[in-house]
């Protein structure tokens, strides 16, 4: 229907193309109406043969409940337009009418039709409305297909549909051949697996949103300028496909920043987008606030502002600043100095993100001050990475077997703290505890059953000793107070 309008063979379909022009709604018309559309071609098409008169009636009742400009201009008798040369060159639209009551009617008809489906599926009520201005004029079958081809082909699990149309409702507007050619990309040339298809397009809907040869772009700015590999980026894919939806030209501001500002080395620029991938995605002005606190308050120097940003990427963006700034607050309540803050940061950068309220970090630097009154915190500060090792499943228990031994009468030789956390329990049993694997794996066992016991009792430091009938590990040794 490119060609004019008089040069169709109207008689078949001009009752429905005026009922949607006094309606309003123009679906049935896809871009006629643009067209040079005259309404009295029409018309004069109905009156042509006898067995038009009953659709000529209609046509007449339709625009008789439309008072509009068009009512004014038509002449009851021949529903002429008296002014047809004006009209063609001045195309209809919208404007020129209103809808009629018996057109709304079958409107909230579709439209109750295709509610009804989108609860069926899950879609809340709040999200309701937002999907319904969306998909109104989208056929239900057309909705119904799209779901099918979603729940078939996708993988898209019943429970994330409702949530997936509620968050996208575009989504199932999409032509079906578009659907198809981007779901074949990513599995043919990403590499994503048909089981992971599903769960990725429930986690970001719009991917599929995205013609082949915008992710083919942006697969390529990843690999060739960021350094990603193909089997990375099919990792990356699983956990954040949000990555295909960044512009090109903001992750190459983005990639800019971290080579010069943040100064991460190109060798390192793909670790750590593999790492922490929506630094292509944070806000630039908000991670140059937080290079500045880093410098500043922190005191990281900037040469070693990139060995900081590649092991810790999240630091740029993830946490706010007063975040931060309360964690640095407890840092010092424990002891360390505000000089020492910088040093501490660069060797272990994840000592930023503990949590205060959990109290972890303060348990483990009250048990290191506790068993070496003198050199416990100068440990912790020389060598912060001691902090990522679990207080109760490998401190405490190589702590406790050293403990015990010297009870037993086995003296063994002075042996830091730091030293015992540092290694594998494999090369602890055999180079410092002088056991046996297997003997070890026991004396974790019997810690961790009666650890259970003690539950609540976090701040003791003294073991959880087995009694005598427990063999070897026999009376504890007098229990060290916590300061």
């Amino acid at each position: 229907p490119t060609a004019p309008l008089e040069t169709h063979v109207w008689y078949k379909v001009s009752l429905d193309m005026v009922i949607s022009i006094a309606c309003g709604g123009l679906l049935p018309l896809g871009g006629l109406y643009r067209q040079r559309m005259c309404i009295n071609a029409v018309v004069k098409t109905a009156n042509r043969k006898p067995q038009n008169q009953r659709m000529s009636g209609l046509v007449r009742a339709t625009l008789a409940a439309t008072p509009s400009k068009l009512q004014r201009k038509l002449s009851p008798s021949s529903l002429w337009l008296s002014h047809p040369c004006r009209l063609r060159a001045r195309p209809l639209t919208v404007r020129h009418f209103k809808p009629a009551r018996q057109a709304v009617r079958v409107g909230a008809s579709s439209e109750e039709e295709t509610e009804k489906y989108l609860q069926s599926i899950g879609v809340k009520k709040d999200k309701m409305p937002s999907a319904m201005k969306r998909l109104r004029r989208c056929p239900t079958e057309k909705i119904r297909a799209t779901v099918e081809f979603l729940r078939e082909t996708v993988g898209v699990s019943e429970v994330s549909l409702g949530k997936i149309v509620g968050t996208f409702p575009a989504l199932l507007a999409l032509p079906m051949d578009n659907l198809g050619a981007r779901v074949e990309f990513l599995i043919t040339t990403i590499g994503v697996s048909k089981a992971d298809l599903g769960k990725i397009v429930e986690m970001f809907p719009q991917l599929l949103s995205y013609t082949p040869q915008n992710m083919e772009e942006h697969m390529k700015f990843l690999i060739m300028r960021v350094g990603v590999g193909e089997a990375e980026l099919r990792k990356m894919m699983k956990t954040h496909p949000q990555l295909l939806g960044y512009s090109v030209e903001n992750m190459e501001a983005h990639v800019k920043f971290l080579l010069e500002r943040a100064r991460v080395s190109e060798a390192e620029l793909g670790k750590m987008v593999k790492r922490h991938p929506p630094v292509l995605g944070f806000a630039l002005e908000n991670m140059e606030e937080h290079v500045k606190f880093l410098i500043e308050t922190v005191g990281v120097k900037e040469a070693e502002l990139g060995k900081v940003l590649k092991t810790l990427p999240n630091l740029l963006g993830s946490y706010s600043l007063e975040n931060l700034e309360g964690k640095l607050k407890h840092l010092c309540s424990m002891g360390v100095a505000g000089d020492q803050l910088g040093q501490m940061v660069v060797k272990f950068p994840s000592v930023l993100v503990y949590s205060v309220e959990s109290g972890v970090l303060a348990a483990k630097f009250r048990f290191f001050k506790t068993v070496e009154p003198e050199g416990g915190l100068k440990q912790l500060i020389a060598d912060p990475r001691l902090l990522a090792s679990d207080l109760e499943t490998k401190i405490k228990p190589r702590y406790w077997f050293f403990m015990l031994k010297r009870r037993q009468g086995n003296p063994q030789k002075t042996l830091k703290i730091g030293t015992m956390i540092k290694i594998t329990d494999a090369k602890f049993a055999e180079k410092h505890a002088h056991v046996s694997t297997k003997e070890w794996a026991d004396f974790l066992r019997i810690c961790a059953l009666r650890l259970k016991v003690m539950e609540g009792n976090a701040a003791r430091v003294s073991p959880p000793f087995p009694s005598e009938t427990d063999g070897q590990y026999v009376s504890p040794p007098p229990t060290i107070s916590v300061v």
